[in-house]
């Protein structure tokens, strides 16, 4: 058995796990029960903390610019999901179960990410909000 990286080198763009309580009872009711994967949207570990993004597979949510679809091919699952863009958690790196082989969303797919972020947050480069 290959051993896990440390999650001290988990990356933007890699999708994850978290261990079981580490997140609270208020994310656990609007993320469900079973174990999801979870999106790193911070550049890199900081302080031992990372940020993360809800990565769902249910299929009642109508994107909004605030999510991204993500469809089985890219995802490398088996089901079509979205990126919750507006439902972003700290979480501590030590907390990161690292999935073995690694995955990652592309570039392309993480661009997107970026701008549903920045429409979230409100982050209008060209007319900041006074």
């Amino acid at each position: 058995m290959k051993a896990s990286p440390s999650p001290k080198t988990v990356s933007r763009g890699e999708v994850i796990h978290l261990k079981p309580g580490a997140i609270s009872a208020i994310v656990m009711s609007t993320a469900g029960a079973k174990p999801r994967p979870w999106l790193v949207v911070s550049r890199t570990v900081f302080e031992g903390r990372i940020v993360v993004a809800v990565m769902t597979t249910y299929k009642g949510y109508e994107a909004r610019r605030r999510h991204v679809r993500l469809y089985s091919e890219e995802s490398k699952s088996k089901d079509d999901g979205l990126i919750k863009c507006d439902e972003i958690y700290t979480v501590n790196a030590d907390d990161v179960l690292l999935l073995n082989p690694r995955k990652r969303i592309s570039p392309k797919k993480m661009q997107e990410v970026s701008e549903a972020l920045r429409y979230t947050l409100d982050l209008n480069y060209d007319n900041p909000p006074l």
